[in-house]
């Protein structure tokens, strides 16, 4: 990202508006500008922070819009990480401003594979986990739970059973 030349947000292509929490009077507004050819060859993507302390305007540089567009959100979740300040995004938990990490690709395929699948294996301890809840719900607690969780096969046959 260089900071040298600034594009100007003209084609506006998403916005989000970003709660700040303990102070309802007040929004951070990000904006986000269609990715295009940058006159100095590659690709440029604007982007608009307001409501920080002071709005910044900054580009996401990258070798085709794509690249552009994702070194953008980057920038903008890095600005709205060094704000300080403690944003929400309709839907999200406190802290959350909806626009997720992306992972270096400097850093080669092998890198972001090996993080890939850490986030894989999390994502996918996390559903069994929640399905292990919803199970033991359905049959009515704590036992449920304890069979659920050390593989209670009987228990899932029963519910699979009654076409939960």
């Amino acid at each position: 990202m260089a900071t040298n030349f600034v594009s100007t947000v003209t084609d506006i292509i998403a916005e989000r508006q970003l709660a700040v929490e303990g102070e309802p009077e007040k929004s951070v507004v990000l904006t986000i500008g269609k990715p295009r050819p940058d006159p100095r060859g590659d690709w440029v993507c604007p982007v608009v922070v307001q409501g920080v302390s002071e709005s910044q305007q900054l580009n996401g540089y990258g070798v085709d819009a794509v690249q552009a567009l994702m070194n953008a959100l980057e920038a903008a979740r890095y600005i709205l990480d060094k704000s300080g300040l403690t944003l929400t995004w309709p839907g999200g938990e406190p802290g959350d401003t909806g626009i997720p990490r992306l992972i270096p690709a400097s850093f080669g395929l092998a890198f972001a594979r090996n993080i890939e699948a850490y986030v894989d294996r999390e994502v996918e301890g996390l559903a069994k986990a929640a399905e292990r809840k919803a199970l033991a719900r359905r049959l009515g607690g704590g036992g449920a739970e304890q069979g659920a969780e050390a593989g209670g096969d009987k228990a899932e046959e029963q519910v699979l059973a009654e076409g939960g």
